[in-house]
């Protein structure tokens, strides 16, 4: 599948003691596919040799680095690389905290929401935290919503499985940034994500595994 290319450009200015504003040009990281980056679904073979659940996740134009599932406990999943870089989600696959990456965040959730029963658009308000430059627990919002459609995964080389599409804004008004991500879901379980957490750090796209 390939997508349209896309193009992300931001611009920061400081200001001496006030903070700072964020303007960034708008653009479409979705056409016509829901598998994001042109990755390529890993062999039957080689999920089956994995010990552990486990998520190849895709950083801006790197290649896709491998996130062991260290813990999970009250529907809090932590991921953990090679390198010591962490990544922490909900059952949806939300990123809700990292630790380790060049831009950490830490997003709060102020409601409860389930998004495997997601059946009309909803709004989540959230205490936000970015790192450098650091801002902590500024306002924000996250709007969800259910695709009417269906969509065919390739989850694993030669087999597809259908899924559910939840697309999602976030708006952060302080510093006059959105940005938008979809996550798709089957059975109560994630499959993949994208989106993107910091205005300064590229869009993460995870495909998820469960043992």
């Amino acid at each position: 599948m390939n997508k349209k290319p896309f193009l992300l450009i931001s611009l920061l200015f400081l200001s001496s003691c006030t903070g700072f504003e964020f303007y960034q040009a708008a653009y479409n990281s979705i056409a016509g596919t829901v598998i994001p980056n042109n990755y390529s679904p890993i062999s039957e073979d080689y999920f089956l040799a994995q010990k552990y659940s486990f998520a190849m996740v895709k950083i801006g134009n790197k290649d896709p680095i491998t996130m062991v599932l260290q813990t999970t406990k009250d529907n809090i999943y932590r991921w953990v690389s090679a390198d010591a870089e962490v990544i922490v989600t909900n059952k949806a696959g939300r990123i809700i905290k990292t630790i380790g990456l060049s831009h950490d965040v830490d997003y709060i959730s102020l409601e409860k929401v389930d998004l495997f029963s997601l059946e009309k658009k909803i709004t989540v308000k959230k205490l936000i935290s970015f790192d450098y430059p650091e801002l902590l627990k500024i306002k924000g919002i996250e709007h969800y919503e259910p695709d009417s459609n269906l969509y065919n995964y390739s989850y694993l080389q030669g087999k597809s499985i259908e899924v559910q599409k939840i697309n999602f804004l976030t708006e952060v008004p302080l510093i006059s940034w959105s940005t938008d991500g979809f996550i798709l879901l089957s059975n109560e379980r994630v499959l993949a994500s994208s989106q993107h957490i910091h205005p300064h750090f590229p869009r993460i796209d995870i495909y998820f595994y469960f043992k």
